[in-house]
């Protein structure tokens, strides 16, 4: 009984040791690729941040590193904005156990090693704010368990990889801010859980594909500034878990569909300026209640201004740079429900065609009202009423209309005011005294 009792105690023995000798032999491993990483491949380190990546210390232990809960090898390399520069190496994929890969904002350049595609079960790879170039590798599809790629800000180019669509578990993709070509490609419909896709400032072209509404998890989609034509499919229309759509600066065409207010009902970002849209502004964006920012300017839609007043959380609303036309009744229905955009901070509805009368209610506006544009349109009547309210006001645009009248002097209140532009009316009388208090950076303002 004595013999088998010490047998036992002594294989317990071999074991453990024979753990110890494998984790150290892990870690031993991953000190080797780190230690190499640091002396041949970071060409810079300003402040020293990595003065603690040596061999007299654990490497759990490191600065900006993280191991794995038994602590048999490294799970974070975290070096976010830290000053450093050089070059990604290739024998990273060794880090057999990592998850997190995080070499934002730094000076690193070169291309994105192939051999990335080695780490199973990495789940983060943050490359953005650097100046990485080449083509993004297609074998980053076989990191199965990646969650977030970001690679905005670099300076990528070629296609967006058809092959990552065999990430099912990727929550989040940025790629803005490239120089990626070629269309979008329709496989990344089969990324289901998708929550965040940024493809903007690219060079992207061809038309949106109609895959990309089978991504019914989507919070925010961002396309703006490529050079994407052709129609919105109307299977985007049916993300309806949408909160942010950013098209501006494309190519896009077509009238947008009458019930897209019932269709995205909570988006609370939906720009669509420089596009080719035409047709009149839906009146169901009325129901998107949350939306904070909605710019359709620089298209050529038509007809008349819808209601806006259920938009209460309204911050920024631009139409400048389009066909609408008004009347005096038109004018005072628009201006009567938008004062129910107690937030309302940017109002631009510059170079239309809208005519008649400026309401009373133009006083009544939000008091956190920055801007006020209504310049370059066939506006007439009085100066418009209630102004000097905006305490806040630093854009009071109106030039290019029919306005007569005198100035008020009520208008010198305007502390905050930088831009002032009148010209191009029939204004009378004399410029109030209470101008001399302005600022003296005031544009816009002749006498004659």
């Amino acid at each position: 009984m004595e013999k088998n009792y010490g047998a036992h105690k002594l294989l317990l023995l071999c074991f453990s040791c024979c753990c110890f000798l494998c984790c150290m032999g892990s870690n031993s491993s991953d000190m080797e690729i780190l230690l190499s990483f640091k002396s041949q491949f970071i060409s810079s380190d300003p402040q020293n941040e990595l003065v603690g990546w040596n061999n007299r210390f654990p490497v759990c232990s490191w600065p900006h590193i993280s191991c794995t809960s038994d602590r048999t090898g490294v799970r974070d390399v975290s070096l976010q904005g830290l000053g450093l520069s050089g070059i990604i190496p290739p024998h990273l994929s060794n880090l057999s156990s990592l998850r997190t890969l995080d070499l934002s904002d730094i000076f690193f350049r070169g291309p994105i090693p192939s051999q990335l595609g080695r780490l199973p079960l990495l789940q983060r790879l943050l490359l953005n704010n650097n100046s990485i170039d080449g083509t993004i590798p297609s074998n980053l599809s076989h990191c199965l368990s990646l969650l977030e790629i970001d690679l905005t800000y670099n300076q990528l180019s070629g296609n967006i990889p058809s092959s990552l669509s065999f990430l099912t578990q990727l929550e989040i993709l940025y790629v803005s801010v490239n120089q990626l070509v070629g269309p979008i490609p329709p496989s990344i419909g089969n990324l289901t859980s998708l929550i965040l896709l940024y493809l903007a400032r690219n060079g992207l072209s061809g038309e949106i594909p109609k895959e990309l509404g089978l991504l019914r998890n989507l919070n925010d989609l961002q396309i703006f500034q490529n050079q994407l034509s052709g129609v919105i499919p109307s299977s985007i229309y049916n993300i309806s878990s949408l909160e942010l759509f950013s098209m501006t600066g494309n190519k896009l065409t077509r009238e947008l569909p009458e019930d897209i207010g019932l269709q995205l009902p909570n988006l609370k970002e939906l720009l669509m300026s420089g596009n080719e849209f035409h047709g009149p502004i839906p009146g169901s964006l009325s129901n998107i209640s949350r939306i904070e920012s909605l710019d359709l300017s620089k298209n050529n839609f038509r007809g008349s201004i819808p209601s806006l007043g259920s938009m209460h959380d309204l911050l920024w609303l631009n139409l400048a740079n389009n066909a609408l036309t008004s009347t005096t009744d038109i004018m005072g229905r628009f201006f009567d429900s938008l004062t129910n955009c107690t937030h309302l901070e940017v109002f631009s509805l510059t170079t239309n065609q809208l005519a008649g009368q400026l309401p009373t209610s133009t006083g009544n506006l939000s008091a956190h009202l920055e801007n006020f544009s209504v310049d370059d349109n066939l506006s007439s009547g009085s100066f418009p009423h209630g102004v000097q309210n905006y305490r806040n006001l630093t854009t009071l645009d109106l030039q290019l209309n029919s306005f007569t009248g005198s100035v008020p002097e009520s208008i010198g209140k305007l502390r905050k005011l930088q831009r002032l532009s009148l010209e191009e009316n029939s204004f009378v009388g004399e410029i109030p005294d209470i101008f001399s208090n302005l600022p003296s950076s005031m544009a816009g303002f002749r006498r004659a």
